[in-house]
Order: C-alpha cells, then structure tokens, then sequence
C-alpha cells in the first residue's frame, strides 16, 4: 500500500497549460449515470481509425535527437498532427471546447470558472488533449476545492474519477508529454547559453 502511495506521488506532477476543456454540472444522477457508461475508449478507437497509420513522431529518421532538424522536423509533425485530429473531431460532429488556462496533474485539475459550483458538486470534465491521435475524453470528476476570486470567477479544484485505463493512461500520457516539453526547452536554452559563453572565450 505504501508503494502504490508512492507511485501515486511521483505520477502526480502539477503542470500549467493551455487545453481546450469545458466542464458541466452534473446532478448526483447525472453524476452515476455517467460512472455506468463505458468512457471514451471505444470513441477514442474509432477516431485513431481515420488517423494515418502510426505515430511519424516514432518512425526512423537519420537525424540524432539533439540535432536541431530532428527538433525542427519533431515540432513540426507535432503541430500537424494536432491539425489533422482537430479536422477528424469536426468531421465527426464534436464540438470544440474553447482553448482556457488549467493546472492539471494525473488525478485532478483546477481551472477558473464564472459557473456557480460548491465543493462537493459533481461535474463532467471533456477535453482534447494533444496527443497522437488526439485524445477525446469525458471524465466525470469531483469538485474538492474552491476559491472565490475577483471578477466573479471561482477557482475550481477537481479530482478525477477514471472509468476505464484509457482516461487514465491518457492523461498520464499528457502530463509526460508536457514534461518531456519543458526538459527539451530547459535543454536547448541552457546549450544555447553554453555556446554564447565558447563564443565570448573565442
């Protein structure tokens, strides 16, 4: 017990980001009604259909990692995946949550919200995560923390109540996927500094 404490702690990094997100108030049997249905997998399942076989971001390339191509090229197939998923969704018929500031971690978010809400209140949360493909997912969450802010806003703390692996594992996946951001941007800005100061000795 102790152990899975532990794993639960490490997987529970806290990241701030822009993702497209809306959150509804649900009445506690909207709240059960929506722990019986089987989550996003099978939509996730059937969008990863109408995405290109395979992730370009894993294929072989004969650049190295650390060279700036590499990096340019990654950057690139990145934000044109997200493209083309955000073009499935529409097709598709899902609405587009607008883009909003969260902190987010692998067990809950918080967020900003003019909606009225009290701790304790049950929500659903859906997001777009931009992942490869793009994750769609509905997850029903409990409200656990609020704060009044000014200009009417409340900040809204929420944990998350997973219904099958894939809402977890894909947030999990997000979280790492911001993490491995900020490393590469700490990297590439620290290795640029290195050079200016080879330069300055030269």
């Amino acid at each position: 017990m102790p152990e899975h404490r532990d794993i639960n702690r490490r997987m529970d990094f806290r990241q701030d980001t822009l993702l497209r997100f809306k959150e509804e108030i649900l009445t506690p049997e909207q709240f059960e009604a929506e722990l019986e249905k089987p989550g996003a997998e099978l939509y996730q399942q059937s969008l990863a259909q109408g995405m290109a076989d395979g992730d370009p971001l894993t294929s072989e390339t004969t650049d190295t990692p650390d060279s700036a191509v590499f990096q340019a090229i990654r950057a690139l197939e990145t934000k044109l995946n997200y493209l083309i998923g955000m073009d499935v969704l529409r097709d598709s018929g899902q609405d587009m949550p607008e883009e909003r500031l969260v902190n987010i971690s692998a067990t809950g978010m918080s967020f900003f919200t003019e909606t009225s809400v009290s701790a304790g209140d049950k929500m659903k949360i859906t997001m777009i995560l931009p992942l490869f493909p793009p994750a769609f997912v509905e997850i029903p969450a409990r409200v656990v923390r609020i704060k009044h802010m000014k200009k009417e806003k409340t900040r809204v703390s929420v944990a998350f109540v997973f219904r099958c692996e894939y809402e977890e594992t894909s947030i999990i996946k997000y979280i790492f996927k911001l993490q491995r951001e900020q490393v590469r941007a700490k990297y590439l800005h620290i290795n640029r500094l290195t050079r200016v100061r080879d330069d300055e000795l030269l």
